[in-house]
């Protein structure tokens, strides 16, 4: 369907670039004069008032894109369907960074979407994300339940890591760059035409989110790239069999830091609603290590487990052992941190 040359691609990928440059660069100036600002308090890792919401130009550029192509190469619906939920998170989301929104009215949207999404995906073959057998022993709607939990958690989480300079963007990047190569080496030349869409956008976003950061993400995109990126990954072990380890170990760095903080608040007895600046990278921050240098290191850490994530794709019996490798990589990370700066109480001499 796709007869592009290499020249096709770089005048693509810049064209998408620039579009995202300039439209963040009018969103910069909207967001100044309507207020839209993120002001800084104890807990923040910036210390100067800031336009929030830039990950609008994204949603809304991306949106076209998808509609072109479907209107081009004549997809069926169902597209629209699978990712249209990302893009109502979204909405949500530049609403909320507008004027806070209640929590659960936020979760009910995210439930919805997870939900629709999920249902056009095809609910009856969600028993690939599972070992053998294993749908033989729980019930289909039970598999349904876990999956929306998850989809929802990876949606939340990626709000919840999205407080440096930078990281968002560098992390979104990484999973679907690897998403292009994936559904570029299965012949699927659209998901991977939609992968690299977004690693373009999302390049032309870090011009003006690398640190120091002159416009923040938002709620906005952090939802709907959370969701974007498990709709992707769904896709790929759905329908093209991809191993789910892969995309676990590719999404690492978010879903270990952002899943033990919350495990440790929990055993803590802390009120989870609440703001905080637990995570391992803020704890870097804390320790005064600049935004630059802690985004340098994640995106260390995020190039080594890209290779492994593309070792699981290539040999998917190694899927599961290649994932515990990579928890252990990030275990021992996560203890160098707490070492650093511990995360509730000093045990070492500072």
């Amino acid at each position: 369907m796709l007869d592009w040359t290499l020249k096709y691609w770089v005048v693509f990928s810049f064209l998408m670039y620039g579009l995202s440059v300039a439209s963040i660069g009018i969103y910069y100036s909207y967001a100044l004069n309507r207020g839209i600002l993120d002001l800084p308090n104890s807990r923040s890792a910036h210390k100067v008032v800031t336009p929030r919401g830039g990950g609008l130009p994204l949603v809304l550029l991306w949106g076209i894109f998808l509609g072109v192509v479907i209107y081009y190469f004549q997809l069926p619906y169902q597209i629209g369907l699978i990712f249209g939920p990302a893009m109502i998170v979204g909405y949500v989301g530049y609403l909320d960074d507008r004027q806070s929104r209640s929590a659960l009215f936020r979760l009910g949207v995210h439930i919805f979407s997870a939900m629709i999404m999920l249902w056009a995906l095809g609910v009856s073959q969600i028993e690939v994300l599972f070992p053998p057998n294993f749908s033989s022993l729980v019930p289909i709607w039970a598999l349904f339940l876990g999956v929306i939990i998850g989809i929802v958690w990876f949606t939340n989480l990626f709000n919840f890591m999205d407080g440096m300079d930078g990281i968002a963007g560098t992390e979104a990047i990484f999973f679907f760059g690897l998403a292009a190569y994936i559904f570029w080496q299965l012949d699927s030349e659209i998901l991977m035409l939609l992968s690299w869409g977004l690693v373009a956008l999302l390049a032309g976003f870090l011009t003006w989110n690398w640190p120091p950061a002159r416009i923040f993400l938002g709620d906005t995109g952090s939802g709907f790239l959370g969701l974007l990126m498990a709709t992707f990954a769904l896709i790929g072990s759905i329908w093209y069999g991809v191993s789910i380890f892969v995309w676990l170990i590719i999404s690492g760095v978010f879903w270990f830091d952002a899943s033990f903080t919350l495990m440790r608040r929990l055993l803590k007895k802390e009120n989870i609603l609440t703001a905080h600046a637990s995570h391992a990278y803020q704890r870097l921050l804390q320790r005064q290590f600049s935004h630059r240098t802690v985004l340098l290191m994640i995106i260390s850490v995020n190039s080594f487990l890209a290779w492994m994530a593309y070792m699981a794709f290539q040999q998917p019996e190694l899927g599961l052992t290649l994932f515990a490798y990579a928890g252990m990589f990030l275990t021992g990370l996560y203890l160098i941190v707490e070492y650093l700066k511990p995360m509730f109480k000093t045990w070492h001499p500072t």
